[in-house]
């Protein structure tokens, strides 16, 4: 019985800091003015490849953007930097990367909301970009609930790429996207947008 009340406890507190987080996080983001011309890019589990590597390379080419990649570790630091020196290239939970994320317009994430860790929680002020990490059609893991993304999360997003006009309505299908908010691009990892 012991167990069961701290098991219940446990989750009334995980649910009262998620809450509470998100909410701070939300305040932060709404009270802080944003640079039109800021984008972040941040991918979960210490990744840089795919889709949004190649628009992050191509988004940094242009004088007229401000383009910054937010890290947890040094591993990706260092994979970023050797692959593109001049990349800006921040620690996610340092004060230039709150500040980075606090006054960013955009965030281009490739898996959910979760590839900004403890940042996930955005106000309406902060545009998300969504361009996947390959073509979708190759596993919608929202399908299987053990999957662990949530299709809420996914679907709130203010713009989603597609490989193909097939694939839009799959994303409209299975992640309820509105079908004005997905875009086909094809594949950026192949041909840059």
């Amino acid at each position: 019985m012991k167990n069961r009340n701290q098991i219940l406890l446990n989750n009334i507190f995980n649910k009262i800091r998620i809450f509470l987080l998100r909410n701070i996080f939300r305040f932060l983001d709404f009270i802080f003015p944003k640079q039109n011309n800021l984008v972040v890019f941040s991918q979960a589990n210490n990744r840089y490849w795919d889709n949004s590597k190649v628009l992050f390379k191509k988004m940094s080419s242009f004088d007229d953007w401000e383009v910054n990649w937010l890290v947890d570790s040094n591993v990706v630091l260092d994979k970023i930097l050797r692959d593109f020196p001049d990349a800006r290239v921040i620690f996610r939970h340092s004060i230039s990367g709150l500040l980075v994320f606090f006054r960013a317009r955009f965030v281009v994430l490739s898996h959910g909301f979760s590839d900004l860790n403890a940042f996930q929680y955005i106000s309406s002020r902060t545009k998300s970009v969504m361009v996947w990490h390959g073509i979708t059609l190759k596993n919608y893991g929202v399908i299987d609930l053990s999957h662990g993304i949530k299709k809420e999360k996914i679907s709130n997003c203010d713009l989603t790429i597609s490989s193909s006009l097939i694939d839009s309505y799959v994303t409209n299908a299975c992640l309820g996207n509105h079908i004005r908010k997905i875009i086909v691009t094809g594949l950026d990892r192949k041909s840059v947008v």
